[in-house]
């Protein structure tokens, strides 16, 4: 069985189910959070990917633009921010949580 990219490593899945399973305003606090780390960091992605990736809008996180772009960084990212970002996604979802 193939395995989605983000189930590689497991606190990198486990941070992304917990950002799928969180609430809309969570979600899209954890988006702008992703986007934001990420982009300081130098990340890149195609301005026209949602284009691109256009036929698969079937996943979960195509159905929300900008967590869609979050999850696009996140999988431009290198196997060392990956794992940075999955450790930060899990603490700011748990700050989130205990607000």
């Amino acid at each position: 069985m193939q395995k989605r990219w983000y189930d590689q490593d497991p606190t990198l899945s486990l941070a992304v189910s917990l950002f799928n399973n969180s609430t809309e305003e969570a979600r899209a606090l954890c988006a702008t959070f992703i986007i934001n780390y990420a982009k300081d960091r130098g990340v890149k992605i195609q301005n026209n990917f949602r284009e691109i990736v256009q036929y698969q809008l079937k996943r979960w996180y195509d159905k929300e633009k900008e967590v869609s772009e979050a999850m696009e960084y996140l999988r431009m990212s290198d196997m060392i921010l990956r794992k940075e970002l999955a450790m930060k996604i899990i603490q700011y979802l748990q700050q989130i949580d205990c607000e």
